[in-house]
């Protein structure tokens, strides 16, 4: 977190055999692991996004904020502070 979508994307690309998530793999992924540990990752409590592979009008699509209300995604400039949005990795197979 608190760094830039292109740094960002750079440290991931460093990181051979991962690579950024999808807005499908990244959702799948926060909600399995809510079903199966009922834990929120990415949730409210700050605030914590992870930026996505696909981009919608110039900005990487946010998933996150999980919250009793459900998970949130966005593509929207107003949600976007570097210092609650990171970027996991997906181990490419």
């Amino acid at each position: 977190r608190s760094v830039g979508y292109a740094h960002q994307k750079e440290l991931v690309k460093a990181s051979v055999p991962y690579e950024l998530p999808s807005v499908l793999e990244a959702a799948t992924a926060i909600l399995m692991h809510h079903a199966r540990e009922g834990e929120r990752l990415f949730g409210d409590a700050p605030w914590i996004y992870t930026r996505c592979q696909e981009v919608v009008d110039g900005y990487p699509v946010l998933v996150g904020g999980f919250s009793s209300g459900g998970l949130h995604i966005s593509h929207l400039r107003s949600v976007y502070s570097h210092d609650h949005i990171g970027v996991p990795c997906c181990r490419k197979f």
